[in-house]
């Protein structure tokens, strides 16, 4: 499918989503800051300002699927996911969709699937969070 077509496609709430670390590069956004962000305190002892981050193979639990993730992702990933602070009510909802796209590992996601995660909210509002005139996080539809 072109890329033109693609965007004749109109998602849906079983639309998969992902974030599209392509944006961030595109849009000169240190995906490493927002990263950062979301860790646990535990986490970002581990990965000061300024320290390397390195890749590491990532085993998906549930699929069994290898990926590339860098080392603070997969700490969040591990660790810091199941802190019950981490997908906060208070979070804005974009950023709680992001946390629960980061929390899979950037696995896609549909929106159906994103409120079982993340709790709050409709399918149909994280739709049109996503499908907004903004790119929000650099999430994307991945169909």
């Amino acid at each position: 499918m072109t890329t033109h077509v693609r965007r004749l496609i109109r998602p849906t709430i079983e639309t998969p989503f992902a974030i599209s670390l392509d944006w961030w590069r595109r849009n000169s956004q240190d995906f490493n800051t927002y990263l950062r962000e979301a860790l646990c305190d535990e986490c970002r002892r581990e990965f000061p300002l300024n320290a390397p981050v390195t890749e590491a193979d990532y085993i998906d639990p549930r699929t069994g699927e290898v990926r590339r993730l860098n080392s603070m992702w997969g700490c969040l990933v591990t660790r810091c996911s199941s802190d019950p602070a981490f997908l906060s009510p208070e979070l804005p909802l974009a950023s709680a969709v992001f946390r629960a796209l980061l929390a899979n590992g950037n696995a896609p996601l549909t929106p159906v699937e994103i409120q079982r995660s993340i709790r709050r909210s409709t399918p149909e509002t994280i739709l049109r969070v996503l499908t907004g005139p903004t790119t929000m996080l650099g999430i994307v539809p991945m169909a």
